[in-house]
This record gives structure tokens, C-alpha cells and sequence, in this order.
């Protein structure tokens, strides 16, 4: 059968123009997925952590009466404008049967129960179903006592105040799995399963159910089926999982229709087959299909409506050629696409055994987890790649759209947690701060490469502080799962408070007067190049670096933590200079030692250095909270052979390379000291002055 986007039926003719902005509406930037209805990511919180300074607070969770987000599949907390609690439990927690009941909680910001609503749903995995409006509380799970696959949908409506069921109402059976995300728009509710394969009694096509309610009563307007691609994978039995999800973009004033502009919902899902239409736009004032486009392959992505441009953002996986795509929001043009796939700070790592896989920092591509924000001129997104990398990608309005890595963090940050959210804050502060959490390093010996919240700078990309959660576990996935990881990652609340949740406990993330440690780090001689970082040339990425804690006087390494470093190039100072702002580190007197990055990964030990070792001696971390202890780092250039000291080794090495641009067949990472991608006579410079010194042990 032809691939193709068809309308079944007339969708979602849910509101007229005339009544537009009479009914309820999300209780946003909070209440929602995606922060707003243009899925922006944006919070208006105030930003309290301008010392760099964190603590965490603990609050136990009241099991079995206060049960913890489903654990995986990408939960959330949502707050209303109070800054209250909601999210949607799984019972009988860490091991929920597919039987038992669903409830969806309520906490004070405090972390006290409000309440917790009625017996609602089935247990089923959750990506979405959520949202929190200014008069009521909505929900979407599966049929009460029943597990998701196969089971009857159903929606609900909850008092605000009480938890009390307003309305709740079965929807018919059909698709196999229901995980879907609530959009809200004056008084009206809109939901659609995942794709699915539905028999028209001729042939098997793949569909979206998509519905309609009217969110006072819970009275459907419509329901439809729209055809999707053949090449959109779909839930099925036997596999009810790891299907795309569906998010909503609604825009009020999308299509141009007269004197009153048309309001428009958008969505999009995946597909295993390259060129196929899986971007669709929907005029609500008519019901029709207004456009559809060819999207990419994602898992976990939304839509970004820029009003300044009037596009659509979509970023994703690099498997047919793009990372980035912009879309004319009334006609579905494509206007531009980008490819950032091999983009990369670092060169591919070999493993020091020199043997085996090399690890990789390119940014591969994005869309498996929803870290994309819009930036404060309306026409750039900030986004998590791959491989711990954060990129910008910006368009004029014109087509031409350009990118940039921002950020080049440790290869186990991976692309970040789930969501990230992005808090716009005075211009001569920083503009925009990103908050986000990274994943962990499963294999590290150490287990101390834990998971980290980070807040990233938009403008400079510097890492402006980084809280150690003390998350780690021994599989790749204990950064969200079950006893071990953050069962909804960090979110900001209406008071600029952070939380996120494991299984018994809620976290608060307060500021603090400092962080624990303090640090600058000097790379002497590295100036890096205007193409990452800023942009301008001020403020340049660097390679990560990795902190080893000592116990003192000793080389006994007790934990490490790698860190990301942007520099600034315009002072005085030799090189470039660094900052890092760490909280979460536990007490006590360590050497902080610091000569190179490294990971363990994939079972092999990777390295990448070309600086002496430098030591900080008798470094008094004091409880979080209470104070902060100043680091100062000169890590010394040229040691291209990563023996410790600069010699007539790494002149050898030099120059091999010298004269090459990055990419060259001799080029060389090790040898370009001042980070320009090229090894000229700066370099050569670089290692004179260096010459014959030592690093400490």
C-alpha cells in the first residue's frame, strides 16, 4: 500500500474562532509538557542559584500512601502556580503488578501530600498523560485493574484542590497501547494514542486515534482515525513499548484565513522509512489537515512554534541525513535543514590498550530524550546530542540556519535526562540559564561518575555550577530506573526551587550561599577556536577534564568527577581560563589532582591529554551548604605523549603533524595545543616555553 498522510475523518473541530480564549487553560509555564502551548521548554521561574551553590534536601515518601512516578518511559513533575506537586504514581512500587491501580499525587511544595486522587487507571507506562490546567486537573491512563496493552482508555478530569473525580470517561478500545499527551486549549482537551494497526476490512493500515473532550464535562466531540506512513512502527501485543510519542504544538494564530487567523495543532511521530510524512498540522477551525511534511526518525521530541520567525523546530536523529529541520508553520514548507551528525571538540579517542572501539564525542544526533528550548531571541534552540554534547542551532527566517556546539561534556553525560527546561534571566546576568541532568557512567570502577544536575550558561556555554546526585548504578538505564535513578528528572518549580524523585524520596534542590568547591583552572597556552563555544571567540570550548580526589599526601585516588569546561580567552592570563562550581561532593580533605579526561566505557580505558599533572594539596570540602573552599588549577601544555613531562618525545610528535589542518591524514589532537585545529608555529611556541617541565605525581 502507498505511504501516505490521509484524514479518515473530520478531527478536532473543537472550537470556533469566534470563542477562541473563553474556556480553561494550562496553568503554564508549569502545568504541561514542553512548558507552554508552543512547547518552548521555558520557565519564568526566577533563577536563585547565582552563588553556584546547591544543597539537596530530602523529603521520604510516605510508601505505600505517596507512591513514586512510573519508573522509565519519561515522567514528569508538573506544578500549578503555586508551586504544588503533581505526578502520576505506579502502585505496590519497585514491583508494580499489571493489575493494580494508578493514582495520580499532589504534594505541597514542601513535599507534604495534598492529596491523592481515586482509583483512576490500570497500570501502564507513561510518557505524557498529565497536564494541569487553571481550573482542573487532567489525566489519560488505561481501564481501572487492568494492565496498558490491549486495555480501554480512559480520561479524567480531577478538583484542583481536592483530588476529587470530576469526570472520568471510557474511551472505545482499539489501539493497543494509550500513552498519550494532553494538549488543553480554551475548554477543549486533545489526546491521540500511539500508532497502531487498525483493520478497515480491505487492508491493515497504520492510524493515530486522535479525540476531542470538552473539558468541563468530559463530552467527546470527536474521535478519528488519521492514517499514517506504512513506515511508522506501531504498538502491537507482544511489544507495547518504545513507541514514538506523540506531543502537541498549538499555535492560535497559525493559518491566515480572512481577517481572524485559524488556530492550528501540530504533532509528529517517527518512521523506520526515510522521506515519509510524519509532520502533520491540523486546522482547528476547520477540522482539515492543513499540511503535512516529511519529518525523521525520533523517539522522544516535540515541536517548537517560534513566533518571531513563525517556524516550527524539530530536532532528531541523524539516520536520514538531519538533525535539525525548520518548517514554515502555516504552509509546511521545509525551509531548512541541517546535519550536524559528525560534528565534534574531540577527535575519537583509541582505547589505551590501543585496541578495540574508539569513544566517540560527535554529537550523533538528538530526539531520544526532550531537551530542546527555546533561546531568549525567539529564533535559536539550545538541545542535549549525544555523547554528552549541547548544541545551538539558530534560523534567520530566511532558511539560512547555521549551528554550533556550546558545550562538550564527558562522553557518559549522553544526551540529557529526559527534559531539560531553560530559565530566561536578565541580560547582564546571563540571558538564559539551561537546567538539565546528565546520565551516569555505569562502568566506572570508582562508581563515582554519578549523575549531575548542570546549569549551562546559553550565551558563553560555560557549566555554571554541577550538583553530584550520588545516582549510580551498574546498568546504562539506573540513571531513571527503578530503586536506583531519578524516576522523574529535574524539574523547575514556580518558586525557581529544582526537584526530581526516586522511589521513596523527593529531592529539593535549594540554593546556597556557595558551592563546596570553587575552582578555576588555567589552560596555559589554549586559546581554542571561535567555531564552539560563544561563538565570538570570548568564551571557547575545552575538553572535559576529570578531578581525581585524593587521599591526601598519597595517589590513591577515592572518587573522581569529570567535569565540562568552557574558557574565557580575553584575560590576561596565559591561556584560557575556567571555571567549576561543584556541590554534592562529600566532606573532607582530599589532593585534587587534574591531568587529563578520562572514561571507562565499553569496557575499554580511554585518555585524552596534552597538560601536566597539577595538584590542589590539603583541599577542605566543607558540608554542603556551609561554605565554599577555593580551587586554583595551571594545568602546564605539550605533554603529547602522556608521560607527565615535556621532552624531546612530544617535539617528535609534534613534528609528525606539523603543518596539518584537523582532518589531515598526520593530524594530530594531542599536539594542537592551543586548540585552533591546525599545528603551526603557535604550537611549536607552546612547547618551547614548556620544555623540560614536570608534572606533579
Amino acid at each position: 500500500m502507498k505511504s501516505r498522510f490521509a484524514s479518515l475523518v473530520v478531527l478536532l473541530l473543537a472550537v470556533s474562532v469566534g470563542a477562541w480564549a473563553q474556556g480553561d487553560w494550562p496553568d503554564a509555564p508549569w502545568g504541561l509538557k514542553n512548558a507552554d502551548l508552543y512547547g518552548t521548554n521555558v520557565t519564568t521561574a526566577p533563577y536563585l542559584f547565582g552563588s553556584g551553590g546547591a544543597v539537596l534536601r530530602e523529603i521520604p515518601l510516605d510508601l505505600p500512601n505517596v507512591q513514586p512516578p512510573r519508573h522509565g518511559f519519561h515522567p514528569q513533575i508538573l506544578f500549578d502556580s503555586q508551586g504544588n506537586l503533581y505526578w502520576r504514581g505506579s502502585n505496590n512500587e519497585p514491583t508494580p503488578s499489571g493489575t493494580e491501580s494508578v493514582s495520580i499525587y499532589s504534594l505541597n511544595p514542601d513535599g507534604t501530600l495534598r492529596w491523592k486522587s481515586d482509583n483512576l487507571f490500570g497500570h501502564f507506562r507513561g510518557w505524557g498523560g498529565l497536564l494541569i490546567g487553571q481550573q482542573r486537573v487532567y489525566a489519560v491512563g488505561c481501564q481501572f485493574g487492568k494492565a496498558g496493552p490491549g486495555s480501554r482508555p480512559v480520561i479524567a478530569a480531577l478538583d484542583k484542590n481536592t483530588g476529587a473525580t470530576i469526570w472520568s470517561v471510557p474511551l472505545p478500545a482499539g489501539p493497543v497501547n494509550w500513552a498519550p499527551v494532553l494538549a488543553l486549549a480554551d475548554g477543549t482537551l486533545y489526546a491521540c494514542s500511539e500508532p497502531w494497526r487498525k483493520s478497515t476490512g480491505e487492508e491493515d493500515i497504520t492510524v493515530i486515534t486522535a479525540f476531542a473532550l470538552n473539558a468541563a464535562t468530559g463530552a467527546i466531540g470527536f474521535m478519528a482515525d488519521y492514517q499514517l506512513p506504512d513506515g511508522v512502527p506501531v504498538s502491537t501485543p507482544d511489544a507495547p513499548v518504545g513507541m514514538p510519542n506523540q506531543a502537541f504544538t498549538i499555535v492560535p494564530d497559525a493559518f491566515p484565513t480572512g481577517t481572524t487567523p485559524a488556530p492550528g495543532i501540530f504533532t509528529s511521530v517517527s518512521s523506520n522509512v526515510p522521506g515519509e510524512q510524519t509532520v502533520l498540522a491540523i486546522n482547528l477551525a476547520t477540522g482539515a489537515v492543513q499540511w503535512q511534511a516529511v519529518g525523521e526518525k525520533t523517539n522522544h521530541h516535540h515541536l517548537i512554534y517560534s513566533p518571531v520567525n513563525r517556524e516550527l523546530y524539530k530536532v532528531s536523529w541523524s539516520d536520514y541525513g538531519y538533525t535539525f529541520t525548520v518548517y514554515d508553520v502555516a504552509t509546511g514548507a521545509i525551509k531548512g535543514r541541517l546535519n550536524t551528525r559528525f560534528d565534534s571538540v574531540l577527535d575519537p579517542i583509541p582505547p589505551s590498550d590501543g585496541s578495540g572501539n574508539p569513544l566517540r564525542h560527535e554529537v550523533g544526533g538528538h530526539g531520544y530524550c526532550d531537551t530542546a528550548a527555546l533561546l531568549p531571541d525567539g529564533k535559536s534552540i539550545i538541545t542535549a546530542s549525544f555523547n554528552g554534547v549541547v548544541m545551538i542551532y539558530s534560523s534567520d527566517g530566511q532558511g539560512n540556519l547555521t549551528s554550533r556546539i556550546l558545550l562538550s561534556g564527558p562522553s557518559h553525560w549522553g544526551e540529557m535526562h529526559h527534559f531539560a527546561q531553560l530559565i530566561y534571566t536578565p541580560a547582564e546576568i546571563h540571558a538564559g540559564v539551561w537546567i538539565a541532568m546528565t546520565r551516569h557512567n555505569n562502568e566506572d570502577p570508582l562508581q563515582s561518575e554519578s549523575v549531575q544536575v548542570i546549569a549551562v550558561d546559553v550565551l558563553t556555554g560555560q557549566v555554571l555550577w554541577q550538583l553530584d546526585t550520588g545516582i549510580w548504578g551498574p546498568n546504562w538505564y539506573d540513571f531513571y530506573a527503578l530503586t536506583v535513578g531519578a524516576r522523574a528528572p529535574v524539574a523547575i518549580s514556580p518558586s525557581g526551587r529544582l526537584y526530581y524523585v526516586r522511589w521513596n524520596k523527593l529531592y529539593i534542590i535549594d540554593p546556597a550561599p556557595g558551592p563546596q568547591i570553587e575552582g578555576t583552572i588555567i589552560l596555559s597556552g589554549f586559546t581554542g577556536t571561535d567555531k564552539y563555544g560563544s561563538g565570538d571567540g570570548e568564551w571557547v570550548v575545552a575538553p572535559p577534564l576529570t578531578l581525581e580526589f585524593r587521599q591526601p599526601g598519597t595517589t590513591n585516588v577515592l572518587f573522581h568527577k569529570s567535569i565540562a569546561l568552557n574558557v574565557n580567552t580575553t584575560t590576561d592570563a596565559g591561556g584560557g581560563v575556567g571555571a567549576f562550581r561543584l556541590n554534592g561532593i562529600p566532606p573532607g580533605v582530599y589532593d585534587i589532582a587534574v591531568k587529563s579526561y578520562k572514561q571507562h566505557r565499553f569496557g575499554e580505558d580511554y585518555e585524552f591529554t596534552h597538560w601536566l599533572r597539577a595538584v590542589a594539596h590539603e583541599v577542605v570540602v566543607p558540608e554542603p551548604g556551609t561554605g565554599s573552599t577555593a580551587v586554583s588549577l595551571r594545568l602546564i601544555n605539550a605533554d603529547a605523549d602522556n608521560d607527565n613531562e615535556v621532552t624531546l618525545f612530544d617535539f617528535g610528535l609534534l613534528v609528525q603533524a606539523f603543518g596539518t589542518l584537523r582532518g589531515d591524514a598526520n593530524w594530530s589532537q594531542t599536539v594542537d595545543f592551543d586548540g585552533d585545529e591546525e599545528i603551526t608555529l603557535f604550537d611549536f611556541g607552546i612547547l618551547v616555553r614548556s620544555f623540560g617541565e614536570v608534572g606533579e605525581d
